[in-house]
């Protein structure tokens, strides 16, 4: 699979219907060829998809994902997603369980309901 195919099929999983942009493409080379992952390293990659998406460090901050409801904003977000990215960079974490956690936690703002 080429990294348009890759891109496309991820597009396609989080329920974006188009083709993928250029800059999509430019930004996920980039990000797989990072030596490290970090909270702003993620900030820069959601960028690209949600340009006005924000780190849910604040109280207020919540979000809905269909009947999935993710813990509330606050800085233990902050925290939980430091521990994650953590344990991506010691491997001690399968990128499964990796995006699972990351799901879970719904760090960032999106176009979902807020509660």
């Amino acid at each position: 699979m080429n990294t348009l195919e890759i891109v496309a099929e991820s597009n396609r999983i989080e329920g974006i219907d188009r083709p993928p942009t250029e800059a999509e493409i430019k930004e996920h080379e980039r990000f797989v060829e990072l030596e490290s992952l970090s909270i702003p390293e993620l900030e820069r990659f959601l960028r690209v998809y949600q340009p006005n998406a924000r780190l849910r460090s604040q109280p207020g901050l919540n979000v809905r994902v269909a009947s999935h409801v993710p813990p509330k904003g606050g800085e233990h977000i902050v925290e939980q997603l430091q521990a994650l990215v953590t344990a991506v960079n010691a491997k001690t974490v399968d990128p499964w369980d990796a995006h699972v956690r990351y799901e879970t936690l719904h760090p960032f703002t999106d176009v979902s309901t807020p509660t």
